[in-house]
């Protein structure tokens, strides 16, 4: 079955004009990826990345320099679109209950079930009911955080698009965050997640884009992106120092740990790796096949010098 695209972007530059100067800042540069239907999309990428400014142009609050960007084969803002800003507030006079209320107007729900809709989701994020009548500017930033996720999710959009969701969330809130995607996911929606925390984004996400200074470095299924990044631990008794040249070419080394041999090779070489000890006489005490993190395929597009992801 072919996957179809939810949220495309195509060839999509922005610059902004900063300061007293005027000065160019290229947010993003030639940006090019798709979001499947169905699927939770990590967005990652350091400060300054781009993340925040592609999400803004799927919603429609900002408009591409050059290229294209379409939701649902059309130009954002004309399909209703779940969003979570980064550092999410609302207005600070209004409840959360007439907020999310308002905003499942806003994406085709009846005034007269608004407000049930309204509570369901304020139930599901776990506000408590005694908070849904207070001015949404004196709750905590957890609070808020919560009330901005409520706002997200009510109506049921089919694209929400969730901006460092769980920032000033407790271990109880981000745990909650969790249950709330993987329900999402379970009803059929598209989800694209911008995050800094590795483990919360291979937990939660299947397919990855990674940005760097506004330019995708890699983006696709997180599966396949991973495969060929995974390792394979041999454990010998004994190293026969003829097979080092063949495990040069097949991108391994073996190094004495203790009383063993442990010989390491990419995933990709594991069958060459064994035929090779096989045609030698060597048999192995111990096969680990070590699948690889997001936070190695990270760590594999990184620059020198810049700081690793939480």
């Amino acid at each position: 079955m072919v996957s179809t695209s939810v949220l495309s972007f195509q060839r999509v530059h922005k610059r902004f004009f900063v300061g007293v100067r005027r000065k160019a800042v290229q947010a993003l540069d030639t940006v090019t990826f798709a979001v499947p239907d169905g699927s939770v999309t990590a967005l990652l990428g350091p400060n300054g990345a781009g993340k925040s400014t592609a999400l803004a142009l799927a919603v429609g609050l900002l408009h591409p320099d050059r290229g294209d960007v379409h939701v649902y084969e059309a130009p954002p803002g004309r399909t209703p679109v779940g969003y979570l800003p980064e550092a999410f507030r609302g207005p600070p006079a209004m409840t959360p209950l007439r907020l999310v209320s308002w905003m499942a107007r806003l994406r085709g729900v009846t005034p007269s079930a608004a407000r049930s809709r309204a509570a369901e989701a304020l139930e599901r994020v776990g506000l408590t009911r005694r908070h849904w009548g207070r001015p949404v500017g004196k709750l905590s930033r957890g609070m808020q955080q919560r009330v901005g996720m409520a706002q997200a999710i009510v109506g049921m959009p089919g694209l929400i698009l969730l901006d460092e969701p769980m920032a000033g969330l407790s271990p109880e809130g981000r745990a909650l965050f969790h249950r709330i995607v993987s329900e999402e996911r379970a009803r059929g929606a598209t989800q694209v997640l911008s995050t800094h925390v590795l483990d919360d984004a291979q937990r939660l996400c299947d397919h990855v884009v990674i940005l760097r200074k506004g330019r995708v470095k890699v983006a696709g299924a997180l599966d396949g992106l991973l495969g060929p990044l995974g390792t394979v631990i041999v454990r010998l008794q004994e190293f026969p120092e003829t097979l080092r040249p063949s495990l040069q070419r097949l991108g391994g080394k073996a190094a004495l740990h203790g009383a063993l041999w442990e010989v390491t090779v990419p995933s990709s070489s594991r069958t060459a790796l064994l035929d090779a000890l096989r045609a030698a006489g060597v048999s192995p005490l111990q096969v680990e096949d070590q699948p690889a993190t997001l936070r190695d395929l990270y760590d594999a597009h990184r620059p020198p010098g810049e700081g690793a992801a939480a």
